[in-house]
């Protein structure tokens, strides 16, 4: 409901909820950043591929950042790709980063 709300506060909802307990709560939160989009989603949700202990929720951002797209972006994908510890992981990782590819590549 807070991406369709938008805004800088229910972006700052949404990074708030990134750091709760419940891990459907931390889920929905990256899959609404990743619809809201702005100022500090990208790094938001970069900083939990990269280092939070729970791999749903990693692959619920690494989708999220395939969804907002860039540079940035695939440059995280590919290194996610190439290093979370977890295999599963990993080639969600790859699918959300060919999503990202295949959307960059026919927006050119």
């Amino acid at each position: 409901a807070l991406s369709r709300i938008g805004g800088a506060r229910a972006r700052e909802a949404l990074v708030l909820a990134l750091g709760r307990p419940d891990g459907l709560a931390r889920a929905e939160a990256a899959e609404a950043l990743g619809r809201l989009g702005g100022p500090g989603a990208r790094e938001a949700l970069a900083t939990v591929l990269t280092r939070d202990p729970d791999e749903d929720l990693r692959t619920a951002a690494a989708k999220a950042l395939a969804r907002l797209g860039g540079v940035e972006a695939s440059r995280l994908l590919k290194q996610a790709a190439n290093e979370d510890p977890d295999d599963d992981t990993r080639q969600a990782v790859k699918k959300a980063l060919s999503i990202a590819t295949a959307a960059c590549m026919s927006s050119v």
